[in-house]
């Protein structure tokens, strides 16, 4: 093995049997273990998986193929729509799960973090399971000694240190379970997307300490749907697509390829309808009808909506009460579920004693329409939640309905403007000047 690598990965295959707790028979797995055993060179093994015709009905392939090299200092982001293989990955790669056939060379220590609770006897205390972490990963108790307060600070659970695990909440399972892992001198940390349990502070305390980890040489692989959180802390990335890697290297451009494959493959129009005899919002007054999105200028509706384009949400829905007035919010929120704005169809602030002068209306049917500029937002995925009350602020109709999801996406005309991808969640022209002052 090239000692400047932390892990090779060759031909690696990963196979299930639903409806079955075990991968095969007991034949299966020892001839998998007897093809171990003859050490062949890498690909030798593969021969019957080439094709799928030896395949039942109940078997397939989770991870076909996969082939990467990375080396000390890598951080390799992992992305993919679920299903595509990303958790399998890096069972294996955590020694979890063991892999059909191909092989998987790790030259350190591996500290992961999968799922809540990772590593963790529920029965045990957390200080107990700290020490069990450290033993499996080769560390003394001495050893452990010198990093338990650092992984406690970290995790923040002081006051429920020596309390069971099973009785803590998953945001506490993750941050102990991550504190351990990242402290406990990993050569190769693997984290998961567990970190969306923790809340923003926690998942910014998270990051930081990876970089830190990077900066030291060590390897991270990170699997995350959040796009932003990903190019932030990653150089590298690979793209999983039902158990194939279809790209790989530098992590803009996995991303820009996920974003596109994204988009072909999708078949929503961007628009909602209600049908006239459906009231999900159970309510007398007013019923939802139809929503949309669209760039302006355009006539079809579209979820994807390019990055320079202006673009519109257009509500409609039926009031059934007249001269009653309506207060239209919209919420737009980024893809981890953050509020990046909020607006409203109020007309005009009025000084008296009502909180605002809506104009009534009578029975019939409605649009409202609020219009977003281009050259705003970065490329991602947004959602929209729909906010109605009458007049009486305290009475409200439909409170945090999420009614559309769209994505941004870039082009080549902004590409040529802002040189490439920009991290952040705004992406609007700047004008910078440097001139001489002394």
């Amino acid at each position: 093995m090239n000692r400047n690598y932390s892990i090779e990965v060759a031909n690696l295959s990963k196979k299930y049997r639903l409806g079955t707790i075990g991968m095969g028979s007991l034949k299966e797995d020892l001839n998998n273990l007897w093809e171990k055993s003859k050490k062949q060179k890498f690909g030798s093994v593969l021969q019957n998986i080439k094709s799928n015709k030896n395949l039942e009905k109940n078997e397939f392939w989770a991870l076909k193929d996969i082939n990467f090299t990375f080396k000390k200092g890598d951080v390799v982001g992992i992305v993919g729509a679920n299903g595509s293989g990303k958790s399998t990955l890096l069972k294996i790669l955590s020694r979890i799960t063991e892999p059909t056939c191909g092989e998987v060379k790790i030259r350190g220590k591996v500290a992961s973090l999968l799922e809540v609770g990772t590593g963790f006897h529920p029965e045990l205390t957390g200080r107990e399971n700290v020490y069990i972490n450290g033993a499996i990963l080769g560390m003394t108790k001495s050893e452990v000694d010198k990093k338990f307060d650092e992984i406690i600070d970290f995790s923040g659970v002081h006051d429920f240190v020596d309390t069971p695990v099973k009785r803590y909440s998953s945001g506490m399972s993750v941050r102990l379970g991550f504190a351990v892992a990242a402290h406990l001198d990993p050569e190769i940390l693997i984290v998961d997307e567990v970190l969306a349990v923790g809340d923003l502070s926690f998942q910014n305390q998270c990051i930081k300490k990876m970089q830190s980890i990077a900066d030291t040489g060590k390897t991270i692989f990170f699997v995350s749907h959040n796009n932003h959180l990903i190019r932030r802390l990653c150089e590298k990335g690979i793209l999983l697509n039902n158990g194939f890697i279809i790209k790989k290297g530098s992590i803009s451009d996995v991303l820009d390829h996920y974003l596109i494959e994204d988009s072909i493959n999708t078949t929503d129009d961007g628009e909602v309808i209600w049908s006239l005899t459906s009231n999900e919002l159970e309510d007398s007054r007013l019923r939802l009808c139809h929503v949309k999105i669209k760039e302006v200028g355009s006539n079809d509706n579209n979820k994807f909506i390019r990055i320079d384009q202006d673009f519109e949400v257009k509500i409609q829905y039926q009031n059934f009460v007249k001269n009653n007035r309506y207060l239209v919010s919209m919420h737009l929120l980024d893809e981890s579920g953050n509020t990046l704005l909020t607006g409203c169809n109020l007309e005009s602030y009025c000084i008296q004693k009502d909180p605002f002068c809506l104009t009534p209306i009578e029975i019939g049917m409605y649009e409202t329409t609020c219009r977003f500029p281009g050259k705003l937002f970065n490329a991602g995925k947004y959602s929209v939640k729909l906010y109605i009350v009458t007049e009486n602020l305290h009475d409200s109709i439909i409170s945090g309905l999420k009614i559309l999801d769209f994505q941004i996406i870039e082009t080549d005309y902004m590409r040529d403007e802002y040189l490439g991808v920009n991290i952040g969640i705004l992406k609007f022209k700047q004008n910078w000047s440097t001139r001489k002052v002394s």
